[in-house]
């Protein structure tokens, strides 16, 4: 974690950058988004274990299993609403024989909140008499 302390004009410590011991390139480099995945991970999942030996239509999942999408999304769009994710959704991807496998695959999809880590600021003077 980093700490900057050189902000002119205000007084404390201010944490800057909460990196996890992740690629740069990793979806979980910062902490912050670590803590809301682990987040909603467990209450998605808190909801899916209502839903465990429930029973289901194998030809039309997307009908059957509807109370259960909405019901998964809940936890999802509650974070959405506190501002602790852009927006979130669970998604049954394509192709799946509950039949033989007795098993069904979701995926949860989270959009995270962005966070500056530095402003470039440019200011100049501005002549309203040259064309540019």
């Amino acid at each position: 974690m980093r700490f900057n302390l050189g902000l002119v004009g205000r007084e404390g410590w201010y944490l800057v950058e909460g990196r996890m011991a992740a690629p740069a390139t990793s979806d979980y480099k910062l902490v912050q988004n670590r803590r809301v995945m682990d987040k909603a991970t467990t209450q998605v999942r808190g909801v899916l274990l209502d839903f465990v030996q429930g029973h289901v239509d194998p030809t039309n999942l997307e009908a059957s299993l509807a109370s259960l999408i909405a019901r998964a999304n809940a936890p999802l769009r509650a974070m959405q609403a506190r501002g602790e994710i852009v927006r979130g959704r669970v998604v049954v991807p394509p192709g799946q024989d509950i039949l033989s496998t007795q098993e069904l695959r979701l995926q949860v999809r989270i959009v995270p909140l962005g966070y500056l880590r530095e402003i470039t600021l440019d200011i100049g003077f501005e002549n309203p008499f040259l064309a540019g």
